[in-house]
């Protein structure tokens, strides 16, 4: 089955009542709208045999970013400017909610949404599994599988929530959120993971700090374990510029 074929059959299944967009973008982002509110639970018979179709198509027309095409600023660390979730290495890291269950605000633009997306809906599942109702800290860490990503793994970390001027809680917080993750790539053997720039969305974390305690930690474990590939690849073009500076100087 072709995209246009397979999604009235995916928005049938989630809102069988309508409303039914006939143009094909619509569709698509209807689509997007009833995956971003789905709950985790029971899905629709055949509903995710579908949806992993449509996704595989999806990718088929994304495609992926290998390592070897990215910057090498210093040996074994990389800046790369655009889409985290297109990069192939063995995990990305999502600035998660605290359910590990994305963010349910359709119009909200955030990687959680995207990575939950374009992961499908196995994602939410397993995070659901995993998390049995619990919540995350700030600086925890969880790992999960990638699912439709072209990374191997998602690990899921929640930043701080800063209110004015970070203070010294905070910014261990969110340096203790790069060591978990870091943690978990050596538990689960992975040789890279790329990071966005963890806690500077709707967190507030201020950029030029957060980029410094993410290079303060990150090089610190990167001299002790090499062979470990750390990439930077943040959204926006302050923390993109930020971590080139840096990388630079």
């Amino acid at each position: 089955m072709q995209i246009t074929e397979l999604l009235p059959e995916l928005i049938t299944k989630l809102a069988p009542t309508g409303p039914f967009p006939t143009d094909v973008s619509a569709q698509f982002a209807y689509w997007r709208q009833l995956v971003t509110k789905r709950q985790p639970g029971d899905l629709p018979k055949h509903y995710l045999q579908q949806e992993d179709q449509l996704l595989d198509l999806i990718w088929q027309k994304r495609g992926h970013v290998e390592l070897s095409e990215l910057t090498e600023y210093r040996p074994g660390i990389y800046l790369a400017k655009g889409d985290l979730t297109r990069l192939k290495v063995d995990a990305i890291v999502n600035s998660a909610s605290d359910q590990m269950l994305g963010c349910f605000e359709p119009e909200h633009i955030c990687l959680d949404n995207e990575i939950h997306v374009l992961a499908g809906s196995r994602l939410r599942e397993e995070c659901a599994l995993l998390m049995q109702h619990s919540r995350l800290k700030p600086g925890q860490a969880r790992i999960t599988a990638g699912h439709h990503l072209p990374a191997k793994h998602v690990i899921h970390a929640l930043a701080p929530k800063v209110t004015g001027e970070p203070t010294l809680e905070l910014q261990q917080q969110l340096a203790t959120c790069y060591e978990a993750t870091l943690t978990l790539a050596l538990e689960n053997d992975l040789h890279s993971i790329a990071f966005c720039s963890l806690g500077t969305g709707h967190k507030n974390f201020p950029s030029p700090l957060a980029a410094q305690i993410a290079l303060d930690i990150t090089e610190s474990f990167h001299a002790k374990r090499p062979e470990i590939k750390i990439i930077f690849c943040p959204y926006k073009d302050i923390d993109h510029n930020l971590y080139h500076y840096l990388l630079n100087n």
